[in-house]
């Protein structure tokens, strides 16, 4: 992983900004602020030695400090923490259950104005709620739950329990091996669909930046928006981990196929998905069954493009725009992606392309 921007948790360091270097920040972000921001991280980069990877953690911590203390990043941090404390109180004042547990999310596990009550609320609300959404905040927030399977506050199997129909609510959390026991897999078997709810946070969070005008605002929300939460605590595509060793792909074929297909007609595909399960068919010698020829044609028809930009989008990067007038449109690609994910936006602009 190649070094970017400080996480959006960051404390800058170095002496704070003044109220009036902030304001003049953001009045000049659009004519030279954006450019001369990044001219500072490439400085910053370059003089670190280049390209600066994770995978050397004593380089790599020394660059996050001297990434924090640019002026322009303390802007950053300061817009992207005014924004999220003005949408938890616009997010509480709309009262309904997913608006007022988004609140709570916001403030216990970005820093949106962290406290004992609102984390005492929040967890509350979790082991009360019928709503998967609310439990999808949950379990991203309660990280000893979700990655180490100390589930105090909710019961690990809640999921199942409140949406026994969906997919997701069956398979193991994380990203390593998936061991599932008899009653996980006959849950996958007669599971009707497949739904992950970090794209209903992005819903519920677009509409706070739609009247943002181009400037370091909509800058700081748009990035906020795609790189939070990118990495649902079940993944879609966890279906084909689980599926992965050639033992399990024999005794639990009809399963796994069946995982494959709710997989590609999930409501919000996102490219990878699509082509994890045309390879998941083809591993099970199924690619020549039922829906599936059709639906290689349907990738195949796609044609080569430079997918970049969607798999950025959908690993939690939103490239870098030219300009803040480019911010708008940056805005209604997030929002068609969290409305019916990245591959049928590629399809629509494929489209569109060969209408030209």
């Amino acid at each position: 992983m190649v070094y970017g921007l400080p996480p959006a948790s960051a404390t800058p360091r170095g002496g704070a900004l003044s109220a009036q270097q902030l304001a003049q920040i953001e009045a000049q972000w659009c004519t030279h602020g954006m450019q001369a921001h990044r001219q500072s991280e490439a400085s910053v980069v370059q003089g670190a030695g280049g390209r600066v990877s994770t995978s050397d953690p004593q380089a790599f911590d020394n660059l996050v400090p001297a990434m924090q203390a640019l002026p322009t990043s303390q802007a950053q941090f300061a817009v992207r923490q005014r924004l999220l404390a003005g949408w938890v109180e616009r997010l509480q004042r709309q009262g309904d259950p997913r608006s007022q547990a988004t609140a709570l999310y916001l403030q216990v596990e970005h820093g949106a104005g962290w406290s004992e009550a609102a984390d005492a609320t929040f967890r509350q609300q979790a082991a009360a709620t019928t709503d998967p959404y609310v439990l999808h905040l949950w379990r991203q927030h309660d990280r000893d739950c979700s990655m180490r399977g100390n589930c105090r506050a909710v019961p690990r199997n809640r999921w199942s329990v409140i949406e026994p129909d969906n997919l997701l609510a069956w398979l193991p959390p994380g990203s390593g091996p998936a061991s599932m026991t008899d009653a996980q897999w006959a849950g996958v078997a007669q599971a009707k669909f497949l739904r992950s709810y970090h794209h209903e946070l992005r819903l519920t969070l677009l509409p706070l930046a739609r009247d943002l005008p181009p400037g370091l605002e909509l800058d700081q929300a748009l990035a906020f928006i795609t790189s939070f939460d990118n990495q649902p605590v079940v993944s879609p595509d966890r279906i084909l981990t689980a599926c992965e060793p050639e033992s399990v792909r024999q005794s639990r074929r009809q399963a796994c196929l069946h995982g494959a297909d709710l997989l590609w007609r999930q409501p919000q595909p996102a490219l990878m998905d699509i082509a994890k399960a045309l390879a998941m068919a083809k591993q099970l010698n199924a690619d020549r069954e039922g829906a599936w020829p059709a639906r290689r044609a349907e990738a195949e028809a796609l044609g080569h493009f430079n997918a970049n930009d969607f798999l950025m989008l959908d690993m939690g990067a939103a490239p870098k725009v030219a300009s803040c007038e480019a911010l708008p449109a940056q805005r209604e690609r997030l929002t068609a992606i969290a409305q019916g994910g990245s591959w049928r936006l590629a399809q629509r602009d494929a489209a569109a392309s060969a209408q030209r």
